[in-house]
């Protein structure tokens, strides 16, 4: 798999080389609102462009990477938490039991004396 995501690499890379050479003698001038650029060629433009697209999507990946590892850090925490839990309630015996054994109500008892 690691040679097919070089080869395609390789090649973008070709793509991107041979067309910056073709458009090598195209200038172009940025505009964004009243700031303007100075003129440069086109392939400047687009290699910056592309490059500033990288870094914003490296910088929304690396906020979203950090909040998922500490996600995954605090859920550890709790299934450690619960897995002790579930340990210590797995050893308790009939006899400690939770709940006290259920105890007849009086009247209950009433009842089933009548009964007999």
């Amino acid at each position: 798999m690691w040679f097919v995501r070089w080869i395609g690499a390789i090649l973008v890379v070709l793509v991107l080389v041979v067309l910056a050479t073709q458009n090598s003698a195209l200038q172009v001038v940025v505009r964004f609102y009243k700031w303007q650029s100075v003129e440069m060629p086109l392939w400047v433009v687009m290699y910056l462009s592309y490059a500033a697209g990288l870094l914003s999507w490296l910088v929304i990946s690396l906020i979203r990477v950090l909040g998922l590892r500490r996600a995954l850090r605090r859920l550890t925490k709790e299934n450690e938490r619960l897995k002790s839990e579930l340990g210590r309630l797995r050893n308790i015996s009939v006899e400690e039991g939770i709940l006290a054994p259920a105890q007849p109500s009086p009247g209950a008892l009433d009842q089933e004396a009548e009964q007999s």
